[in-house]
């Protein structure tokens, strides 16, 4: 009889339990998510949106885009984002460590051969001229653009890949399948002690097909001693642009012609707009006039149209995340970390950045903190209509990203974060 009681009792006590699981789990989980999405009251924030809204890329075609988030918490880009097979774990190597050993063919050692490759920069006008890495010549034997960006035997080398992965199709595209490819890239990758890349895609679809630590995805580094002095915000709004990216240079030229702006490009670049300021300008110069607007357009993609896109589909190298999902129609979106994003950011300006579907930015910058968001040029006028009228309620974004700039980001942070390991062979 007593086993039968204690019986009965536990089943009514699970019974009990089970019906309180269903009743208050899903009231925690509600009120914590909505404690996510609401946030702390910090940065600037809009009225909330459908979930869906129409958007143009200024090509005249209307497409559906997810809704701009409407709150300082990452709720719904958290689901919008590319998932990598592996977490972005290779933010920084161990300080002190070796990411790897060293070759036994290395006999010079100090400082290590750091090598930017050409393309697209030449000369001093390449940012990371001005990046503060030249300091650490105890270190680093720095050479941008150089006319032999091969690896030298018998040094230390180290390959900083600023364009990636735009050339991902040029190199790999001709190759007939993926052994190929993989034969290649672990030809490449052993010539070089370790590789830096602004494309954290690319650093993952490498280390898959190595085996091993081969690059590191990285910020672009940012030399303090460049910050502009605190000036009166003379213009509206800011663009800097180039040929390359003259799919966004004309959308947006029509917009920022109704305000006080600034165009810095080439006379002969992207479009007949004559600029207010000729390029180039020296980096002072450029960080000076960033200063002096209340806003600054900035991308961190490339785009492509569809029948380039298509001959892609067909190249072996469908396997690297980026070129999956591809649009069929229309321009597509591919990653690629701006120098003019940090340059913007450490100058003390609002960030408005174009939304892609990548969403690079936010690997460094948090959204409606330190930037905001652009869908269209509809929604990037009312932006700068806004920020034109109010910029005191906009001006804390564009503080937070300097000081991330400024303590997270500068050439002595690259240095602690990436190269600390040379530091343990200096020793």
């Amino acid at each position: 009889m007593g086993a039968l009681v204690y019986y009965v009792g536990a089943i009514l006590m699970t019974f009990i339990l089970v019906t309180l699981y269903k009743c208050l789990i899903p009231k925690v989980a509600l009120k914590q998510e909505a404690e996510r999405s609401s946030g702390p009251a910090r940065g600037i924030r809009r009225k909330k949106s459908p979930a869906h809204a129409k958007h143009s890329d200024g090509d005249g075609r209307e497409h559906i885009r997810p809704a701009q988030p409407s709150v300082v918490s990452q709720g719904v880009l958290r689901d919008l984002r590319l998932r990598l097979s592996h977490p972005w774990n290779l933010s920084s190597i161990a300080l002190g460590h070796l990411p790897r050993p060293i070759p036994p063919n290395v006999s010079h050692v100090l400082p290590a051969r750091f090598v930017v490759p050409p393309f697209g920069w030449s000369g001093p006008w390449h940012p990371l001229f001005k990046s503060g890495l030249h300091s650490h010549h105890n270190l680093l034997d720095v050479e941008i653009a150089p006319k032999n960006f091969r690896p030298t035997a018998g040094r230390l080398n180290i390959k900083f890949n600023v364009v990636e992965p735009f050339t991902i199709p040029l190199i790999y595209g001709k190759l007939k399948n993926r052994d190929e490819v993989r034969k290649y890239v672990r030809k490449q990758e052993s010539q070089w002690y370790i590789s830096f890349t602004l494309c954290p895609y690319t650093a993952e679809w490498v280390n898959n097909m190595v085996d091993t630590v081969s690059r590191i995805p990285v910020f672009y580094p940012m030399d303090s001693k460049y910050v502009p002095e605190k000036t009166a915000k003379v213009y509206d709004i800011m663009l800097a642009s180039s040929k390359a990216a003259a799919h966004f240079l004309k959308p947006t030229l029509d917009v920022i012609k109704q305000f006080h702006y600034v165009l810095l490009k080439k006379p002969t670049e992207g479009d007949e707009e004559p600029p207010t300021h000729p390029a180039p300008v020296s980096h002072e110069a450029k960080l000076k006039l960033y200063a002096q607007s209340k806003s600054a357009i900035v991308w961190n993609c490339y785009v492509a149209p569809a029948d380039v896109t298509a001959e892609w589909q067909r190249m072996p190298i469908t396997d690297h995340a980026v070129f999956q999902d591809i649009p069929r129609t229309g321009w597509a979106t591919f990653p690629q970390l701006k120098s003019r994003t940090f340059e913007a950011a450490m100058s003390g300006t609002v960030l408005l950045a174009f939304w892609d579907r990548f969403k690079l930015i936010e690997q460094w910058f948090e959204p409606e903190v330190e930037f905001i968001y652009w869908y269209n040029v509809t929604h990037l006028h009312s932006l700068v209509v806004d920020i034109a009228a109010n910029y005191a309620k906009y001006q804390p974004l564009a503080e937070a990203a300097q000081r991330r700039v400024l303590l997270d980001y500068t050439g002595e942070q690259f240095v602690r974060r990436y190269l600390s390991f040379l530091h343990t062979l200096k020793k």
